[in-house]
């Protein structure tokens, strides 16, 4: 794992030189990790159905699958805790060398697809950070972002109902919340990432709905990511609308931005975009 990181500083250094404007310290290296359902076959980074202690139950063929524990509140925490372990597993993992730690800016646990993985992401996080405190290692800012196919959240809030509210999502990425008596980290952005771009304007409202309630207007928010799918039409027509969503967004109470692709967003769109935002 910790040559891929490697791999990205290289390049990272390698770009500055050919491009004398650019310093290399302006370009940031960011650990971006998936859900738990990248791991397993078949893939459930969209579907989110995990097997057990995962989730309520293993995908099938036959159409059985559900990805939610309805009124199983004990199956859930347990599910919710195996998985913080799983992501803190993972994170403390590249900790562990300090060249290739200190190498990585930012840390992106992208394309979640589960309010409960998103719990379950700040455990582990608060985790990790106890850890680095301990072994005096510098914390990363990170970041999380759901996926929201066909703009809707996978999970439903009882087996084979409807699925929850964005802003339910939302809410799990930044309200007050204690673990273990104690209060679980807050990540310092939030978003959403492989999701086609025409679902962004309602689905960025929820966001917007979640930080209002978690955080008002007198405390600062975190920053909104932004990284949607480049399918469903050309690079200008894209570049648009993400422009389009960024103008609507200044100015709200996020303390930045961060925008760019996900699938199949080509050089081609990201140079549209960035043409646009200049």
């Amino acid at each position: 794992m910790s040559s891929a990181v490697a791999i990205a500083d290289k390049a990272r250094s390698q770009y500055s030189y050919e491009n004398t404007t650019v310093q290399s310290q302006n370009i940031r290296i960011v650990l971006s990790l998936g859900p738990f359902g990248s791991t397993v076959s078949p893939m459930q980074d969209y579907g989110g159905i995990y097997p057990p202690p995962y989730g309520p139950r293993a995908y099938t063929d036959n159409g059985e699958n559900i990805t939610s524990f309805g009124d199983d509140t004990i199956g859930k925490e347990k599910s919710i805790q195996t998985l913080a372990e799983f992501h803190a597993e993972r994170v403390l993992a590249y900790a562990e060398n300090d060249q290739t730690w200190d190498t990585i800016d930012a840390i992106g646990f992208e394309t979640l697809t589960l309010a409960r993985e998103v719990t379950a992401v700040r455990r582990a996080v608060t985790i990790v950070e106890d850890a680095l405190r301990e072994r005096k290692k510098r914390t990363k800012p990170w970041w999380i972002t759901a996926v929201f196919p066909d703009g809707r959240c996978p999970e439903t809030g009882v087996p084979k109902g409807d699925s929850i509210p964005a802003e339910e999502v939302a809410t799990a990425m930044m309200r007050d919340e204690i673990s273990d008596r104690r209060p679980l980290a807050k990540p310092d952005g939030v978003g959403i990432n492989c999701t086609e771009v025409q679902f962004l304007p309602a689905l960025v409202s929820a966001f917007v709905q979640a930080a209002q309630h978690a955080f008002g207007q007198e405390v600062k928010w975190p920053w909104l990511i932004l990284k949607p799918n480049g399918t469903g039409g050309n690079a200008e027509t894209w570049a648009m609308d993400m422009a389009r969503n960024v103008a609507n967004m200044r100015g709200i109470g996020w303390g930045g931005m961060i925008v760019g692709g996900c699938c199949k967003a080509t050089p081609e769109f990201i140079h549209a975009l960035h043409t646009r935002m200049s």
